[in-house]
């Protein structure tokens, strides 16, 4: 029997925001792998989608300040590219409700080190570099998307559960599903009915795209980039992907950049 990881508390929003209108066709579409905290690696792969596909509109999957060594860095590069006028969208992941909690946590007059793992230590990079408050902000705003639509596709944190379909699945699922181990990851039963669907949350050795027919209707381009793997983006239009790799601002086209072998990743398949 599938199983699904314990829902968060209750009090977090259940709606979905209306989905976005459909792109011009000629407009490429972008989306971001986890980024975890990894400021370098985002900023090389943006600047890389600037030079092989100006003008994208780019969609983060979440999971955007834990783990990695410079979630200041992630909150002041998406604030200097919203105010150049390139916004850069993002769904919320698992790890954006737990920062959020943690900084709640911090503004009722808890400590820093009352707060446990990885959250304290975020919170602790974003209090010396001076930016708390902006990512509090930023984190407000990405909770309250838990998907973003389009013409034909999808961009969500984790996934959906087949057998409901993209609609019926419950909000917290989409941000919090993940296979347990030796059990069928939800693409592998997915055979396309809702269009493509792009997500990250599971990190993979490779970034995968699954193809029905011969055409591709799940994505995952989360290369556990904070583990040592890669940055991943999924160009849409070309369906093309590109990556750099952990510790560079090497822009990869095709395929991601090896990994630390101690990285402890799951290995992707394409069906």
């Amino acid at each position: 029997m599938h199983r699904h990881l314990r829902a968060p508390s209750s009090g977090r929003p259940s709606n979905l925001r209306p989905p976005l209108a459909a792109d011009s066709e000629e407009r490429e579409i972008a989306i971001v792998g986890d980024p975890h905290g990894c400021g370098l690696e985002l900023e090389a792969l943006l600047a890389g989608l600037d030079r092989v596909a100006p003008g994208a509109r780019v969609i983060l999957v979440g999971d955007l300040l834990t783990k990695g060594p410079s979630p200041e860095g992630v909150v002041g590069l998406l604030q200097r590219r919203r105010a150049e006028g390139r916004p850069i969208e993002s769904v919320v992941g698992n790890h954006d409700w737990k920062v959020l909690g943690a900084i709640r946590a911090i503004d009722a007059g808890r400590s820093v080190e009352e707060l446990v793992g990885t959250e304290r230590r975020c919170v602790q990079r974003l209090l010396a570099a001076g930016c708390l408050d902006a990512a509090r902000t930023l984190l407000l705003e990405t909770v309250q998307q838990v998907e973003i639509r389009g013409s034909g596709w999808t961009v969500l944190h984790a996934g959906i559960d087949p057998q409901l379909g993209l609609d019926r699945t419950p909000p917290h699922l989409k941000y919090t599903l993940k296979a347990a181990e030796g059990e069928t990851p939800w693409w592998e039963r997915y055979e396309g009915g809702d269009g493509l669907l792009a997500v990250g949350h599971k990190p993979l050795d490779a970034p995968l795209r699954r193809l029905v027919e011969g055409r591709p209707v799940a994505i995952n381009v989360d290369t556990g980039c904070v583990y040592g793997g890669a940055l991943t983006a999924y160009l849409l239009r070309q369906d093309e992907f590109v990556a750099v790799p952990a510790g560079t601002r090497r822009l990869v086209r095709g395929a991601t950049a090896p990994r630390a072998a101690s990285a402890g990743l799951a290995r992707s398949s394409a069906a």
